[in-house]
């Protein structure tokens, strides 16, 4: 994030970010798939993202529990 902060800063000028990303990452129907940058999901995935997504932040609170004991 130290980007943004530096970007911040610079006022007389346009300032630009490149972000080096992955479409997708992380659900199993879309990770890295070209065809997921600008399409729409079906219901189906929609389901399934959100369960994924769901599974992702139960491990994540899960992690950030055990870190303030």
């Amino acid at each position: 994030m130290a980007a943004l902060d530096e970007a911040e800063t610079i006022k007389d000028k346009p300032t630009a970010i490149i972000a080096h990303t992955i479409k997708g990452k992380g659900f199993s129907f879309s990770h890295n798939n070209v065809a997921f940058h600008n399409g729409a999901m079906t219901q189906a995935q929609y389901d399934l993202g959100l369960k994924e997504a769901d599974a992702v932040l139960a491990e994540f609170q899960g992690v950030k529990e055990t870190e303030a004991r």
